[in-house]
């Protein structure tokens, strides 16, 4: 058990971590849960090799929605995981949109981050004592700085999302209380993991984590490393479990859109898939490309996206 869930961080960090993000969609998927239709467009980050292309496919991305508008009168609900410092779908679809004049149509978005002191804390932990080169990190609620986040505002932070999930959760069916409860026990050995450390380090919680990290010593700023890398590891399990829940409790009213980072849309997908009897659609993009190792990774093309969409 153990061995396992130092891979699931491990495979978090590499996979998820974006200081400074490239993010391009590689891979979509349609699904059809009960009356509702679903899409989930999977990004990857961190592709230095796809800058290029980000705003380019933010501008099809655009066009597409155009087109949307003339063609289907069902709101599309898109749900975002978004990141203001990328010039991307991910970062800039909200701001294009309201200059387009398109906000005010039948399409909405909604920035589903939760995670600014987490992600944040993990930023200066992981990248000490390089992290006054990283971005502010900016939630739906707060933007924190590396420079200045503390640990006490990462537990602040993760007590907010429990509330959320905790509502959603009693009003749940029973086979999603199911799988909450498998992603909350995830959650649960990390936060554990999280608990040990910074009891074992004395860390002061309302203290800024970077001046913790000046006075310590080479086998505390590995501890702290360690520690960096359990809190981003439970702060992607949380957005899994956020997302989820926004997907399925979104009305049939909506044609809904998950646009998120890989893992993230692997895991709600495979959740919806495996439990809820979802029918798959149409699918474009190399399937589980985001999961394995060693995979050459290619933008999603224009009419791909277009059929995704659209159809």
């Amino acid at each position: 058990m153990v061995k396992l869930y130092s891979f699931l961080i491990a495979l978090v960090c590499v996979c998820s971590t974006w200081h400074s993000a490239q993010a391009i969609l590689v891979e979509g998927a349609r699904w059809t849960l009960g009356k509702k239709e679903i899409l989930f467009l999977f990004d990857i980050h961190n592709q230095i090799e796809f800058e290029d292309d980000e705003k380019k496919e933010l501008e099809t991305f655009i066009e597409i929605l155009k087109l949307y508008v003339e063609a289907d009168d069902r709101p599309l609900y898109i749900l975002i995981e978004e990141n203001s410092n990328t010039e991307s779908v991910l970062g800039s679809l909200r701001k294009r949109l309201a200059e387009e004049g398109l906000s005010s149509k039948n399409i909405i978005v909604e920035n589903i981050e939760q995670r600014a002191a987490s992600v944040s804390a993990s930023d200066v932990l992981s990248g000490f004592p390089h992290h006054y080169h990283y971005h502010s990190r900016t939630s739906t609620t707060q933007t924190c700085y590396p420079q200045t986040v503390s640990m006490q505002e990462v537990l602040d932070e993760y007590a907010v999302i429990d509330a959320y999930l905790q509502e959603c959760y009693n009003s749940s069916s029973d086979i999603v209380k199911t799988i909450h409860n498998e992603r909350l026990h995830n959650i649960t050995c990390f936060r554990d993991r999280i608990k040990q450390r910074i009891t074992y380090l004395s860390t002061p919680l309302d203290q800024p984590l970077a001046s913790v990290l000046d006075t310590c010593s080479p086998d505390q700023l590995e501890e702290y490393r360690n520690l960096g890398k359990s809190i981003f590891a439970a702060a992607s399990a949380y957005m899994d479990l956020y997302a989820f829940h926004r997907v399925i409790t979104l009305s049939d009213h909506y044609k809904v859109a998950l646009v998120a980072g890989g893992l993230h849309c692997r895991w709600v997908e495979s959740s919806i898939m495996g439990s809820l009897d979802a029918v798959p659609g149409l699918d474009h993009g190399v399937q589980s490309s985001i999961s394995r190792v060693g995979k050459k990774l290619c933008p999603l093309q224009s009419g791909q996206l277009l059929e995704l969409i659209l159809a």
